[in-house]
């Protein structure tokens, strides 16, 4: 496999999304650059036949004709060009605006597909992120995704103008003077030569520098998240060192990344240069009459100023791509740190879960069963212990128990109903996919944000646009234990809490999920309760699985058997043995 080869296959699925908006960017910039040469040649026009009666009569400079103002049309002639030169303004002006307008636009979108796709993959991989650094994938949304921006709205379509514009520029001037065609078509390949050579190992430089700005962006997330201990360890010398020497660190390898951007650039300017100014001398000496073989005996006025103002305009396509050639080692390191935050389970060798076979299935429609499952195993790497998830079939309206010890795989299994695992096995099949709808979780270790317990408890509300009433706030608290925590503030993640009452809190947000929108999934809901609460928690479960809410839960062998009761099938689980 070459290298970037699944980053260039990522691109090319995120320059998809952007549908045909690529496509009108493109023939926008492509008639601003036919209204730039409509432009020239009114431009060289005019000169020439302002100049001619300045420079000479027309045997001298071996001019035609067609350019003479010393004839009863050359007003008209002069004002026209003037016009068509005005008029070509106007429109180069307008398609250029547009080309800019909708690749902003293509941009935009696939910046947003960026992001989604990747917001998705995490949402329906939690198993496989759950010991990955929250900072370090937050930073993976910000600048590695606004780097796909540059590629999508100007690298794309530079890179058709680079090679539509100069064609027809040459055209043109091979139908006017062969060898001047020759000096542009000459100089031409040489550039692209020449930057290939100059910004040969670009991409791996914007690799490195995505990721070590991935990594002083995780570094200093987590020294600020963690001040106040820092503080008090006396750690905070140290800790501003290390984000000194990590900042050090990148200013060195950004330097690095410009160095060869400006070298690249100045390797097209001089060609550029070089080739424009031999052109120019050629055009002049011919014009004089010191150069009198091949076509520049018959060179015009108008042929060598027309010929001279379209050089400039020649390299300058290839002068943008140059610029913007950047904007795609940029894009290849981005998509290499893009693919690196996705799920590791979507490699097919890193991974092996369980499979839904033919006889797997979700509901879809009028079917009273919500997954029908044939049994299999999951694992969180190789050499670990196959955690053996036994057959189910999960129906609308039941209340499914989950029994076993400590270990089992109890809370991955309910993870893996709730976010599913996007990933294929070494034969292609499909791993655990996500139950459809959506799901109150609670989980041992729940996120709660900063507010009031209020607030927490209203999150499902939110989504189902909905709002939950003050009575119904304080009986669900009243249920969990909590009389009288609606107003306590929460600092995010719940640190001025214990974690009995943050494990309270993310039940009690659970029970009062709307019970027609949601259905509830919850890991040892009684875990840690007093026999009281425990009874209120139980008589709040058999109420909304009366109510025909979907419920699963999670419990210890020890604490199930009100829940059996109640239940309407148990799934009893344990694991496997070592893989070899």
């Amino acid at each position: 496999m070459s290298e970037f080869k699944r980053e260039h296959i990522y691109l090319k699925h995120i320059q998809a999304a952007t549908g045909r908006l690529l496509l009108v960017v493109q023939l926008c910039a492509f008639m601003a650059s036919l209204s730039l040469l409509v432009q020239l040649v009114a431009i060289a026009y005019f000169l020439s036949a302002l100049l001619h009666p300045i420079l000479g009569d027309a045997d001298s400079l071996h001019e035609q004709p067609l350019v003479s103002v010393f004839n009863s049309n050359s007003g008209n002639l002069v004002f026209a060009a003037l016009a068509i030169a005005g008029a070509a303004l106007v429109v180069r002006v307008v398609f250029q605006h547009l080309a800019d307008h909708f690749a902003a636009r293509a941009g935009q979108r696939a910046c947003q597909q960026a992001r989604a796709e990747l917001t998705e993959h995490w949402r329906a991989s939690l198993v496989q992120q759950a010991g990955k650094q929250a900072p370090e994938q937050a930073g993976v949304l910000l600048e590695p995704v606004e780097s796909l921006f540059g590629y999508i709205a100007r690298y794309l379509p530079q890179r058709s103008q680079a090679v539509m514009v100069p064609a027809v520029i040459l055209i043109i001037v091979f139908s006017l003077d062969w060898v001047a065609g020759l000096f542009l078509l000459v100089s031409a390949p040489l550039i692209p030569v020449f930057m290939a050579l100059v910004g040969m190992g670009a991409e791996r430089l914007n690799q490195q520098h995505m990721e070590t700005l991935q990594r002083l962006s995780a570094l200093f997330i987590d020294r600020l998240r963690n001040l106040s201990l820092l503080y008090t360890s006396g750690r905070e010398s140290a800790a501003t060192a290390h984000i000194a020497k990590a900042a050090d660190e990148y200013r060195r390898i950004n330097m690095r990344t410009l160095r060869v951007a400006f070298l690249s650039s100045a390797v097209l300017e001089f060609f550029a240069a070089v080739a424009i100014a031999a052109l120019a001398i050629y055009i002049g000496f011919s014009l004089l009459g010191y150069i009198d073989w091949g076509p520049s005996q018959h060179l015009s006025l108008f042929s060598g100023l027309l010929i001279l103002m379209l050089a400039p305009e020649f390299f300058q396509p290839l002068r943008s791509f140059a610029q913007y050639y950047h904007d795609r080692a940029a894009a290849l390191g981005a998509a290499s740190q893009l693919l690196a935050a996705q799920p590791t389970g979507s490699a097919p060798s890193d991974i092996a879960g369980p499979v839904l076979s033919d006889n797997t299935a979700r509901a879809a429609g009028p079917e009273p069963w919500l997954l029908n499952y044939p049994g299999g195993t999951y694992r969180y790497h190789p050499n670990e212990p196959a955690i053996d998830i036994p057959a189910f079939r999960l129906c609308r309206g039941d209340l499914m128990l989950v029994t076993g010890p400590s270990g089992v795989g109890k809370s991955t299994l309910l993870r893996l109903l709730t976010h599913g695992d996007v990933a294929t096995d070494v034969h292609g099949s499909t791993i655990f996919a996500p139950l459809p709808g959506k799901i109150a979780l609670q989980r041992q270790h729940p996120w709660l944000f900063a507010g009031t317990v209020a607030d927490n408890l209203k999150l499902f509300y939110a989504t189902a646009n909905a709002n939950a009433s003050d009575a119904d706030i304080d009986a669900v608290l009243d249920d969990v234990g909590l009389t009288g925590f609606a107003e306590v503030e929460v600092v995010e993640q719940g640190r001025n809490i214990s974690g009995g009452e943050a494990k309270r809190i993310a039940l009690a947000r659970c029970l009062l999920a709307p019970i027609s929108d949601f259905m509830l999934v919850l890991d040892e809901p009684l875990a840690g309760l007093d026999a009281a609460t425990a009874d209120r928690v139980l008589k709040r479960i058999h109420s909304h699985h009366k109510q025909g809410q979907t419920i699963v839960i999670a419990a210890h062998e020890h604490g199930k058997g009100q829940l059996r009761e109640m239940a309407t099938h148990c799934l009893a689980m344990g694991i496997t043995e070592m893989q070899s």
